[in-house]
């Protein structure tokens, strides 16, 4: 049996079509665990709608306290072999259940797809991520930000949730997926992949956590950032990882210093911004403006400051 978990907060405008492609699945041994995360629209009305149609669905509901936690919440009473997350303002393809599990193998333990990237005016892009069996390749792919940590688009044993690495009682909102996937993929797990998008991912809701700008985001995510970056240390994984983590830490870095202040992004991480190869730019003379703004005080801040004035 698979459960899907959504968490639920104020998104009755894409609610139905959610719920529909969950409960129009073509695998039909499933239960859906809705997570009403205190909702002030008609959400927790359109789910309680639902749950009269639909024996498969339990809803349980909190004060407002985030998608993390509802997910936290819900998986505590999940009775799935396999765990999937789905957000309330996204929609997945009837076949997604049926054909990962069609992929999987006795040992495997994350069944990974694709990703529709549903954008405004109609207009749509597929990921392509390079997948392996390798748990540490993909961890350094995720903190490169060339592979997306994303939980929606997998299927996930349930037992991974609870193996000893995984520890989600700090984390807050923001790159809590990519701390989550990255302390699974520690456990060496199994990974089978479809090279086939399944999930729809809504990137037209305004109201959506992460419509604000990728600074603000990234600024945001500092606190889980700091969680990985102990993860690794605890683990002593941090040598293993650390030119990769660099990067990610930098995009941080970047983000901080437009954000707030370069004087508060030079202080986090600061091992970070001392290689040039960690500055996360194509271009050779961007890399390298950069690294001069971060290492070498008022004459980087002042190229810095000439580049930004002729844009």
């Amino acid at each position: 049996m698979i459960t899907t978990i959504i968490p639920v907060y104020n998104t009755e405008k894409w609610l139905p079509r959610c719920l529909d492609s969950v409960l129009n699945q073509t695998y039909r041994d499933i239960e859906v665990i809705i997570v009403d995360d205190g909702s002030t629209d008609s959400s927790s009305k359109i789910c309680e709608e639902y749950a009269k149609k639909d024996s498969r669905i339990r809803i349980i509901r909190q004060e407002n306290q985030g998608a993390l936690k509802a997910r936290l919440n819900a998986l505590s009473i999940a009775q799935g072999e396999w765990i999937s997350f789905v957000d309330s303002d996204d929609w997945i393809e009837p076949d997604m259940y049926e054909s990962l599990l069609n992929i999987s193998g006795e040992s495997s333990q994350i069944l990974w797809g694709e990703v529709y990237l549903e954008r405004k005016n109609g207009q749509r892009e597929i990921t392509n991520f390079d997948v392996r069996n390798d748990s540490a390749y993909i961890t350094k792919q995720i903190l490169l930000g060339k592979i997306d940590g994303w939980m929606c688009n997998k299927l996930i044993k349930r037992d991974l949730f609870f193996s000893k690495s995984v520890d989600m009682s700090d984390a807050h909102m923001m790159y809590e997926d990519m701390l989550w996937t990255i302390e699974m993929l520690s456990e060496g797990p199994n990974v089978t992949y479809l090279s086939k998008p399944f999930y729809h991912y809504n990137l037209t809701n305004e109201l959506a956590a992460t419509a604000t700008s990728s600074d603000a985001v990234l600024c945001r995510a500092k606190h889980n950032i700091s969680l990985i970056y102990e993860f690794f240390k605890k683990n002593e994984q941090f040598e293993k990882f650390k030119n990769e983590f660099s990067v990610l830490a930098m995009r941080y870095k970047i983000s901080e210093a437009k954000m707030s202040s370069l004087n508060n992004a030079r202080k986090v991480f600061p091992f970070a911004h001392k290689k040039l190869s960690n500055f996360p730019f194509k271009s050779k003379f961007t890399q390298s403006l950069y690294w001069l703004y971060f290492n070498t005080g008022m004459i980087g801040s002042a190229l810095f400051t000439l580049k930004r004035t002729l844009k």
